[in-house]
């Protein structure tokens, strides 16, 4: 078992996979939904399309081909409109200014570090590896514990833990705990 960071103790951090799960939970929207509904749209417009060339040249007045049709060309219009408002929306969420937004907002916890670890295989364009910390809030009742994993912390955050009681000031839109950011100053090292 790794001991915590905090400790006066050079072999604070762990490197062992075994300590580390990779959390493999969407911290952000994705855009599989979004691209997936175009992809669906594209093909039922050109379902639709295909439809109204077959009527066209074989001469077809049914009008239940008709119908046919125009809900293809419907749906496929529906479903790629959806898709560009989900892309559009993932992006004003997923973008820098929207997490600096969280910052702004002002809201935040202090959640309880629970472990760091040091992970090698992962580094930045300078090979800097990044320090994961592990942290949990649990609410006023104690029955809703939220897990926080920061990932993008290059900086020893051993000094900023220490000063701040062993917890970690993570900022987070509204009552959604899904998207947060954690302090500013953890990046910036004390």
């Amino acid at each position: 078992m790794s001991k915590p960071i905090w400790e006066d103790n050079d072999d604070y951090v762990s490197t062992r996979a075994e300590d580390y799960e990779r959390d493999t939970s969407p911290k952000y929207m994705k855009a599989g939904t979004a691209i997936f509904s175009i992809g669906l749209g594209a093909a039922s417009l050109l379902l639709g399309i295909l439809l109204y060339r077959i009527m066209k040249v074989n001469d077809i007045s049914d009008s239940l081909i008709h119908n046919h049709f125009y809900i293809f060309i419907a749906l496929g219009v529906v479903l790629i409109l959806v898709g560009i408002v989900l892309l559009i929306v993932r992006y004003r969420i997923n973008s820098e200014n929207g997490l600096n937004a969280i910052v702004e907002t002002g809201r935040f916890t202090y959640a309880k570090v629970e472990n760091v670890f040091y992970d090698t295989s992962i580094s930045n364009e300078n090979g800097d590896h990044p320090y994961i910390i592990r942290c949990r809030y649990t609410d006023f009742n104690g029955q809703h514990p939220h897990d926080f994993i920061i990932k993008d912390c290059y900086r020893n955050p051993a000094a900023y833990i220490a000063a701040n009681n062993h917890s970690i000031k993570i900022y987070y839109l509204d009552k959604n705990f899904r998207r947060y950011k954690a302090d500013p100053k953890l990046y910036e090292g004390m």
